[in-house]
């Protein structure tokens, strides 16, 4: 198995300018920084042509971000130590493949990329009644110890029945438990820390609507979950920081801080999704100082948590930036239909959360919490039947590709449900495309960019059953046979993305 991949994250963008809900934000990249991201390897002849290919891998990789106004010629020209001639012509190829746009009097700029459509859910993996393989949600089935939890809950609950049945901030028993899972991960926590949400979507969304301030953006990994992305920019503009496949760009997170000044910082450090990487103590104690250094809060999106191949585990972020609010989920852990998740909160947000929280409803249902409830009780025995067909998925997953598509890459992920692939070429979009004609539905690599980006990348789940996995490959291969010589260019003409 070939484990590479390159950098794809968001370049060092000083500035980028684009229109937003009739306001202007205005950003460049600075001769040094593009300088810095196309390498050390001189350019080879003819020098412009490479420099073009090397600019439009930049936009397609996401690392000069749609939107952007390119170094001026003569600046670039300087840095490179190239004739002014080289960049002209360069940026004249670059108009003419449609990357970027000519604005008289004010340089040359990125074009914009249409927003990414959402993926179908279907309920099982498949083949459903028309022969689809669905492979857009990455989710264990339920345990064994679903059933005999349920009939548990269902006998408790006539206790509950006495009184009115509304728990805003979750069911005292249920809070406990969960607190006294934190204090086992290594981070002392109080059942009064804990507010149960109907699963982690609605925790990350109460915690953002409770720290945005006007217009200031949250700044988020350039690479992440797609559902996280697409919420988050309802709320506010995004300020996106490298991310790549082999983990956490913090110096990036530094200078973004320090030019965007965010409200607050979301992270998936826990087999992150779709990367599958685990965060290390190193890179958790190094965005806890920068963070604190720049007084901006931390939220992390715990989901995935539980799915480490082999048990490893890091302390959890709030250990190391003590401000930090945790979001965590039963739908990964245990199953996706039991709806609920939770926050672990800081003292000084407790109250506040709880005011934006009871703005939509009064509580999650009180069986279904009964139900975690009795699940976390048998928590090992959950994990010791996830953990191994787990593993076992993924390793047939990755032998399929390595047997059927041997010219793409990924490195091996710690955890998590799905691989992060690098395609020969970017054809992401148009791969889906192919893929949804052979019967496989899958979420294109620009779902997971904060840039719009990613045509080079894909994310494939192994939760299906071996033998849907098996079919599923087969025709992805089909599908990748139809594109991967297609003609095309990476960036569409299409309003900037709001960032």
């Amino acid at each position: 198995m070939v484990t590479r991949a390159n950098y794809s994250g968001i370049g060092l963008v000083e500035q980028v300018q684009f229109w937003n809900g009739g306001r202007v934000d205005e950003r460049w990249l600075p001769g040094p920084e593009l300088a810095a991201l196309l390498g050390e390897t001189p350019l080879r002849p003819p020098r412009y042509a490479d420099l073009a290919d090397r600019i439009t891998r930049l936009i397609i990789d996401g690392r000069v971000p749609a939107g952007a106004r390119l170094t001026s010629e003569r600046e670039l020209a300087g840095e490179l130590g190239v004739s002014r001639t080289t960049v002209t012509e360069a940026y004249r190829k670059l108009v003419g493949t449609g990357v970027v746009r000519p604005r008289r009097g004010s340089g040359h700029w990125v074009r914009g990329r249409p927003r990414p459509a959402t993926s179908d859910l279907l309920p099982v993996a498949g083949p459903d009644e028309q022969g689809r393989i669905g492979l857009t949600v990455a989710a264990n089935p339920a345990p064994a110890a679903l059933g005999p939890a349920v009939q548990r809950a269902t006998e408790r609950l006539p206790r509950l029945a006495a009184g009115i049945g509304y728990f805003p901030d979750g069911l005292p028993e249920l809070r406990a438990a969960i607190a006294d899972r934190y204090a086992t991960r290594g981070l002392a926590t109080r059942p009064e820390q804990i507010l149960i949400t109907p699963g982690s979507l609605a925790g990350l969304h109460v915690v953002a609507r409770t720290l945005r301030r006007g217009r200031r953006p949250f700044a988020v990994e350039a690479i992440s979950h797609s559902a996280n992305l697409r919420m988050l920019d309802q709320l506010a503009s995004l300020a996106p920081f490298d991310m790549a496949a082999e983990g956490w760009g913090v110096e990036s997170l530094r200078q973004v801080l320090g030019r965007r000044r965010p409200v607050a910082v979301s992270l998936v450090p826990e087999f992150h999704n779709p990367t599958g990487r685990l965060m290390p103590e190193q890179t958790r104690v190094a965005i806890a100082r920068v963070a604190a250094e720049a007084g901006v809060r931390l939220i992390a999106d715990e989901t995935l948590v539980d799915l480490g191949f082999t048990g490893q585990a890091e302390r959890p972020l709030a250990a190391y930036a003590p401000d930090a609010v945790l979001v965590g989920s039963a739908s990964k852990s245990f199953w996706g239909g039991l709806r609920l998740g939770w926050i672990r909160s800081p003292d000084d947000l407790i109250d506040p959360l709880l005011r934006v929280r009871t703005l939509d409803d009064h509580g999650a249902a009180a069986l279904e919490q009964l139900i975690l409830l009795e699940l976390l009780a048998v928590e090992d025995e959950v994990t010791a039947e996830h953990r191994p067909r787990n593993l076992a998925r993924a390793e047939h997953l990755m032998g399929l590709l390595a047997a059927r598509l041997p010219e793409w890459h990924w490195v091996a992920p710690e955890g998590g449900h799905t691989l992060w692939l690098e395609l020969p070429a970017p054809r992401s979009t148009a791969l889906v495309a192919a893929a949804r004609r052979q019967g496989v539905l899958l979420a294109a690599g620009p779902q997971f960019h904060a840039t719009g980006a990613g045509e080079r990348w894909l994310r494939v789940p192994w939760t299906a059953e071996p033998h849907v996995l098996d079919t599923a490959i087969e025709r992805l291969a089909r599908a990748w046979s139809e594109v991967a010589d297609t003609p095309g260019t990476p960036a569409a003409a299409a309003e900037p993305l709001s960032w």
